[in-house]
Parts: C-alpha cells; structure tokens; sequence
C-alpha cells in the first residue's frame, strides 16, 4: 500500500488510498516513517486526504506519530482539497513549455530533412580544469563541460543521459530528454524539465527566481533548488511507481505535487 505524506504550506497531509483496511494503513505509515522519520520529525499533521478514519483508528495513528516518531497531531480529520493559484498558473506554464518544445523538434526535424538554413545542433564536449585551494593545498578537477547551441533561444534542449561529473547551465528554460545521473548537475535562470530519471543536483531560477518551476517524469535529486529555497523528496525506495512530478515555491516553501 503507498502512503504519502505532503505538505501544503501549513503542514503535513497524510495521503491514504480509499476503501483501505486500517492494519495496513498503520502498518504502511509506520513503514514510510522508519525510512524518513528525520525528514518529518517535528512536523505538524493537520489532516487526511481520502479514507475517513473511525475515531478508535484515529487514536491508534495519533499515538503512533507523536509517541513513536515524534510528530505533533492538530487533525487527523479528511481535509478538503482545494486548488492554489500558483498550482493553476503552473498548469499553463506547463502548456506553454510543451507547446514550445514541440515547436523545437519540428524546426529541428525540418533543418534535418530540408538541409536548408537553419542550423543544426552543435555539441561540443571539453575537458576543462579546475584549480582549487584548500588548506593552501593546489588540487587539481577535471570537470566535464558540456556546450550545447540549440537553433532558436527561448528553450535548451539536451538529448542524452548526463553523467556524472557533468555540469549543465542555461540562461533560459532547460529541457533534458535523458536521465541526470548523480553527480551531474543542471541549473538555468528559468524552468526545467526532465523527460527521465533526475537524479543530480538541480536548481532552477538560479538568478532568484522563485517562480520558476522544475518537472521531471521521476523525481530523485540529491539537491534541489529553486530561487535561493534548498529542499530535498523524502526517501524513496520504488522508483518504478513515481509519477511525474512538479516542484515549485509556495509560501516561502519548497512543494512537490503529482502532475
């Protein structure tokens, strides 16, 4: 049984499939618990989302979260969802960036079978060195540079799976159909979407803007950023089940929702 825990802004909501026997639901946040129990200690839970629990359930949960793992309890009553406006104007964004990437693969597609003016993708792969002192000893990285000019400027699009030791920057929007491997890293001054497996460290609105968004089809980073927020996804142990996800800023926290 999969049982999710999220927050919205006031605290945490404890996400639990309907129609589901309560001995499996306590045995599923106790599980989700012990895998992320420092993530969510000293949190608040102010609620349910889908079963409507017995009163005599409510307490065996109430005692399980503060007593075992420290959690503090205001409601475990079903709370009503209700759309933001950030969720909403996200949606829109996400139309106008999938509109514009299916704009980018055409044009790609007609310079590839025209073979007229327009320029192809030019991919250029250095390896750059970089010195670095520490405690007045030199020490030498090779970091791998990856330069990548894609025909138009509103978005970059890169085709492969990034390694790690890469590292990625754009100026504007940001789209990697590939997997981000740990230890690459990829930020741009606007969005970013990963049609893959994100798995690196990633920042978004990496010149303050904390209206940028990021979106991956399966949510793993090591670090993730947006503006100057740094935040994390709790652990998870079966990657085969996630969904595609979107990260974004909403009073001043860091939120992850399913698409």
């Amino acid at each position: 049984m999969e049982i999710n825990f999220k927050s919205n802004g006031e605290g945490i909501i404890i996400q639990i499939p309907i129609y589901s026997e309560f001995e499996e639901v306590l045995r599923a946040v106790d599980n989700k618990l012990k895998d992320s129990k420092n993530f969510f200690k000293g949190g608040t839970v102010i609620g349910v989302d889908g079963e409507i629990l017995k009163e005599k359930h409510r307490h065996f949960l109430y005692v399980l979260l503060t007593e075992k793992y420290d959690i503090k309890v205001d409601s475990l009553n079903k709370i009503e969802k209700k759309e933001s406006k950030k969720i909403s104007i996200n949606k829109d964004l996400i139309d106008r960036l999938r509109a514009e990437i299916l704009q980018e693969v055409k044009l790609e597609e007609a310079s590839k079978k025209k073979n007229n003016e327009v320029k192809e993708v030019i991919k250029e792969v250095e390896v750059v060195k970089e010195v670095e002192v520490v405690k007045e000893v030199e020490v030498i990285k090779e970091v791998e540079v990856i330069k990548e000019v894609f025909v138009g400027d509103k978005i970059k699009i890169i085709r492969k799976n990034l390694r790690s030791g890469v590292k990625v920057s754009h100026d504007g929007d940001l789209v990697v159909i590939g997997d981000v491997n740990p230890g690459a890293e990829i930020e741009a001054k606007g969005n970013i979407i990963v049609l893959g497996k994100l798995r690196g460290m990633v920042h978004a609105g990496s010149e303050g803007d904390e209206n940028a968004i990021i979106i991956a089809n399966k949510l793993i980073p090591t670090q993730i950023r947006i503006g100057n927020k740094i935040g994390r996804t709790p652990a998870r142990k079966d990657e085969d089940s996630l969904k595609q996800e979107i990260v974004y800023i909403e009073n001043e926290e860091i939120e992850i929702e399913e698409i």
